[in-house]
């Protein structure tokens, strides 16, 4: 006779079953760490590009970046609140991602120094933490 018992087949899905449960927790852990790295380097090239348009003086006003709701905006004006919207570029990230620290950064014209300096802090549920740093001259290191 050719094939598999009864017993065999239920052996393997339950081998399966278990492999299944034990890795499905890790393989979320690391999707949300992933997300925390690649919301960390959004974050960051977005504070670059900032203050790179702050520095040409694209539009004649500075740049920023803000952190809200679970979006990063990239905008031009003076604040998030008085931003010329058309030029607004939005990266929506997981409400998995928690962000706390410096939330809303504006470069100066010209200079392309920010006016606010200090960290922002990305975090996941698992305790995984990231940490960007601005310092005074515009320098983001994370």
């Amino acid at each position: 006779m050719k094939g598999f018992t009864l017993v065999e087949i239920l052996l393997s899905l339950a081998i399966l079953a278990v492999l299944i449960a034990v890795s499905a927790p890790v393989y979320q852990q690391l999707q949300s760490q992933n997300g925390m790295d690649n919301l960390t380097t959004i974050v960051a090239q977005d504070m670059r590009r900032a203050q790179s348009h702050a520095r040409a003086s694209d539009g004649g006003l500075p740049w920023g970046v803000d952190i809200s709701s679970n979006t990063v905006t990239l905008f031009e004006g003076s604040s998030y609140a008085s931003r010329v919207q058309a030029y607004d570029e939005t990266y929506a990230f997981s409400s998995d991602i928690t962000v706390s620290g410096l939330l809303d950064v504006v470069f100066s014209e010209l200079s392309g120094d920010p006016q606010s300096i200090g960290t922002t802090t990305f975090s996941v549920s698992s305790g995984a933490t990231r940490t960007l740093s601005l310092n005074a001259h515009g320098t983001i290191s994370y």
